[in-house]
């Protein structure tokens, strides 16, 4: 929720990083502090956990925008059509500074290069959140094998 807030992480720049103060010491870090204030209202943490707080929200932040281009924006229309595309709950002026960024030759190399790695990968992984050495475990306990790291005994 607080990613999606216009008013306290601007979509209008380019990486988080310059958004809570961290690339440029201009900022002086008071949008960070109001993000941590927004969230302090809510939720009661320690103050270690300020660190991992603000990477969630900068991940959630950079997946919002990459939603907004994938649902809002179509490279194959002009400029000004995808300016009039504005997405609700998107501030105007936070709109035309994203589309003016993806129309750009940087972005658009960027952007058709990741397409081509996308497009190389041949296999995902599939083997879900289970680590190999659990799923070993299980197989181990369902088949009543106990095999070492060298020679795991197949059953008949």
């Amino acid at each position: 929720m607080v990613a999606r807030n216009g008013c306290l992480c601007s979509l209008s720049f380019k990486d988080w990083r310059l958004l809570i103060g961290k690339k440029d010491r201009n900022n002086e870090q008071k949008n960070k502090q109001d993000v941590l204030k927004q969230v302090k209202m809510r939720f009661l943490y320690p103050a270690r956990m300020e660190k991992w707080i603000l990477r969630t929200i900068g991940e959630r932040w950079r997946q919002h925008k990459s939603n907004l281009k994938s649902l809002h924006f179509d490279a194959h229309r002009s400029k000004e059509n995808n300016l009039k595309n504005v997405p609700k709950g998107v501030l105007d002026d936070q709109w035309v500074a994203l589309v003016n960024n993806w129309f750009t030759t940087k972005s658009q190399d960027i952007s058709e290069a990741n397409r081509i790695n996308c497009a190389k990968r041949k296999a995902t992984h599939t083997s879900g959140t289970k680590s190999f050495a659990r799923n070993r475990e299980d197989m181990d306990h369902l088949f009543g094998t106990e095999g070492t790291r060298s020679r795991k005994e197949i059953p008949p």
